[in-house]
């Protein structure tokens, strides 16, 4: 019997398993040449996962067996299969093209003589974070890869907040900190690679006060974002550690920070 394969991939939808190996949703439907649904047929699948092409080198291959529903669908879920080549959880979905090839041995037979082979246009994030190794820091040390010195960090060490090591301004209102921040000339050589620097909240000011010497910031009077109404905002005394709220029009030293 000749058939026909219906490819139908829904990437957005994959059901995601957090477990080794990572799993995910893949349905095809099957129909003869008459465009007849195969319904209730037990098939032979071999599903390999290629890099770069559609003919190109598999990364991951694995065989399943499965019965058709009454729609003609054999709904497959891929990573929970017979391996056969690789590991699902070692590809690196994010920086390469990758296709979907079917098999099918229609007779059970062990010949796989019906073959589709589809492009994978999008990849969950599950997938993508799973295969990217997340580096861990420490609080109170600093890092050029960040940026800047690490101020504060989550408990698994993997995110947090940096500190620029130099002041983007020291005679500035609140209302131009902004525009401050956003100029690369006023960053060091590794702030320079980044684009997300922001004033401080209070807290994380704060934060900077109690590291004040190793940011070199052990005077002067620096502005938070935390605005106190329309005309007045935060700011901290690094001479004695003091939070106050002062007038957006006067003039004080600006430090950005930023989140990783």
């Amino acid at each position: 019997m000749k058939l026909k394969i219906l490819i139908f991939v829904f990437f957005n939808s994959f059901l995601i398993i957090a477990q080794v190996p990572q799993m995910f949703n893949y349905q095809i439907a099957l129909l003869d040449n008459g465009n007849i649904l195969l319904v209730n047929h037990s098939v032979n699948l071999r599903i390999s996962i290629l890099q770069t092409t559609d003919t190109g080198t598999a990364l991951y291959v694995e065989t399943q067996t499965k019965t058709t529903t009454e729609n003609g669908i054999a709904n497959i879920l891929i990573g929970n299969g017979t391996i056969i080549l690789g590991q699902i959880n070692t590809i690196d979905w994010e920086t390469n093209i990758h296709f979907i090839k079917t098999e099918v041995d229609i007779n059970n037979d062990g010949i796989f003589d019906i073959v589709k082979t589809n492009q994978i246009y999008s990849v969950p994030y599950a997938l993508v974070a799973q295969t990217k190794i997340i580096p861990t820091y420490q609080i109170n040390t600093y890092y050029a890869n960040l940026g800047g010195y690490v101020i504060d960090i989550s408990p698994d060490g993997k995110h947090g907040v940096v500190a620029s090591m130099r002041d983007q301004s020291t005679n500035d209102q609140w209302f131009t900190a902004d525009a401050r921040v956003a100029d690369a000339t006023n960053h060091d050589l590794v702030g320079q690679n980044f684009r997300d620097w922001r004033l401080p909240s209070k807290y994380e000011l704060n934060l900077m006060y109690q590291d004040r010497v190793a940011l070199n910031m052990t005077s002067n009077i620096y502005w938070a974002y935390s605005r106190a109404d329309n005309d007045n905002s935060w700011a901290q005394n690094f001479s004695d550690g003091t939070q106050f709220i002062q007038n957006n029009r006067v003039r004080s030293y600006i430090r950005c920070v930023r989140r990783f």
